[in-house]
């Protein structure tokens, strides 16, 4: 948990230092939408359905020239049903909540202007951060693990609100929780709404 305090407080200086530049645009926003789980216990019999849940979340970032780097929380709650019991102790429905923080960079290879409106890019992104899953019902239920992501997207910027739509796919993560190794990661396609200063 260290190693992202310093990571956040790295972030918040380089915001900093990055206001004395030109050709640069601080933004914050929102996205919400669509997280897909697909949990396994390795080694075991049990299976779980996969899941779905909606997600929300908030973003701050800076955006130099063809380039940004932005800091990302996000939560989705899932709830997590056991198709096989197998030899895993839980209950057949487990409340799980599945959040995110972490640091993503952005990359724009190509920017359409679109008079009078705007302008229409398309982006791809990679990132790094900290997961942690929370089961509300287990004595030992919360763990935090580190891992990457990467997305491709579309954002259209009119004036100084952009709005967006991606789909990142997140890296599985091996948690343990209850003295279980249970690997999580998928999919999460989301929209938003970013507003530049």
């Amino acid at each position: 948990m260290k190693k992202f305090i310093v990571s956040g407080l790295v972030f918040a200086c380089f915001l900093l230092f990055a206001s004395g530049l030109h050709a640069q645009k601080l933004y914050v926003g929102i996205l919400a939408g669509y997280s897909a789980q697909s949990p396994e216990v390795p080694d075991s019999v049990a299976e779980f359905a996969k899941d779905s849940s909606l997600f929300y979340g908030i973003r701050v970032g800076l955006k130099i020239m063809m380039f940004s780097v932005e800091g990302i929380y996000s939560r989705a709650a899932h709830e997590l049903i056991l198709d096989e019991m197998g030899d895993l102790e839980w209950g057949e429905k487990n409340d799980m909540d599945y959040s995110y923080i972490g640091v993503n960079a952005k990359f724009f290879p190509i920017s359409v202007p679109l008079p009078p409106l705007g302008s229409f890019r398309i982006f791809g992104s990679a990132g790094y951060g900290s997961y942690t899953t929370n089961f509300k019902d287990l004595t030992n239920g919360k763990d935090t693990k580190g891992g990457l992501n990467y997305g491709v997207g579309l954002e259209l910027k009119i004036s100084k609100i952009s709005f967006l739509v991606e789909g990142r796919y997140h890296t599985r993560s091996t948690f343990t929780i209850d003295d279980v190794e249970l690997e999580l990661g998928k999919f999460f396609i989301n929209g938003g709404i970013n507003l530049y200063f």
